[in-house]
């Protein structure tokens, strides 16, 4: 065998390796995740929403989308949604009892390793009552 067929073999191989290995890692460079839904309640009203994220190449951060809606029903007084994101908090829009229902949207980065953000519907009263806190993933 002659050494050019040999390199084309070596080289041949080498690719076809390279492709495989590109392959198989190509779904940590593309994760994203199909959204999952939350619910959260507290005093009677009511919130519920779905979250998605994409993750970075190398699956340390996670780009978080937070939809959500919160519905007072018979309950009385003013609500928001808190998210809670390793440190940092956001508030949703206030809706108050007898208002139509609020919807919210936020985007935020989160750390993919340690503990997952969370929503928790609150009393918007100035207070910190709030119902339980709900993993976002």
């Amino acid at each position: 065998m002659s050494l050019s067929r040999h390199f084309r073999r070596v080289l041949t191989a080498a690719v076809v390796m390279t492709a495989t290995a590109v392959t198989t890692a190509a779904p940590a460079f593309a994760a994203s995740v199909i959204p999952s839904s939350w619910t959260a309640s507290y005093a009677g009203a009511q919130a519920g929403g779905t979250t998605s994220y994409v993750q970075d190449p190398f699956g340390v951060t996670r780009t978080v989308t937070v939809k959500g809606v919160i519905k007072t029903g018979s309950a009385t007084g003013c609500f928001q949604a808190v998210i809670d994101a390793q440190g940092t908090s956001w508030r949703s829009p206030t809706t108050c009892s007898g208002e139509t229902a609020q919807s919210f949207l936020t985007t935020f980065k989160a750390v993919a390793i340690g503990q997952a953000p969370s929503v928790r519907l609150c009393s918007a009263s100035g207070t910190s009552a709030c119902g339980a806190a709900v993993p976002l993933w």
